[in-house]
């Protein structure tokens, strides 16, 4: 039992002020061109991806266009992402929270990244680890090493899954060439 029991998301793309968020264990995204959805998808992409490993997350950025674009009506509207997310484990409830801060040459480097255990023992919250600020990739993996609480966290997040069934990503097929004529089977 690993589930992700509380999401709070503030200037990310479409993303304001998503405050306290609680999803289930299955999530259907369901709404009109341009409400989000795809927004909500990316943002669990780019946290996997992040903890995948060192590079991974200016690498991303790029592959999105720069810290511009991920930010909610660009920098100059909003120079911050702010995440935390409460993940339910067997033995406890496991806390990630990040704030990103727009950076020269258009990208994002990380404010604030800690983390915390509570176990379901202990009455009330643990305090938190702080993993540092000025790092322009997720201390997160380094801890991992050392860290049970920090492996754990990394290896939820790597779990996000995500399946998109319908698929508007710029790599996707339907924003391709294709002739007039080929709208005739379903594919």
């Amino acid at each position: 039992m690993n589930l992700l029991t509380k999401l709070t998301l503030k200037g990310f793309k479409t993303f304001h002020d998503l405050d306290a968020f609680e999803p289930r264990a299955l999530n259907v995204l369901i709404g009109a061109n341009g409400a989000g959805k795809s927004n909500f998808i990316s943002f669990f992409r780019l946290l996997s991806w992040m903890v995948a490993s060192t590079g991974n997350l200016q690498y991303q950025i790029g592959l999105e266009g720069g810290a511009h674009r991920l930010l909610h009506d660009g920098p100059g509207v909003t120079d911050t992402i702010e995440a935390s997310l409460t993940f339910l484990t067997e033995k406890g409830i496991n806390d990630y929270d990040l704030l990103f801060v727009y950076a020269p040459v258009d990208t994002l480097i990380f404010s604030r990244e800690r983390l915390r255990f509570s176990s379901k023992a202990r009455k009330g919250a643990a305090p938190w680890k702080a993993l540092g600020a000025g790092h322009r990739e997720a201390a997160l993996i380094g801890r991992s090493d050392g860290d049970t609480t920090a492996r754990l966290m990394r290896g939820l997040l790597q779990r996000c899954v995500v399946y998109q069934l319908h698929n508007t990503s710029p790599t996707s097929r339907m924003r391709g060439k294709w002739t007039a004529t080929d709208n005739r089977y379903l594919k």
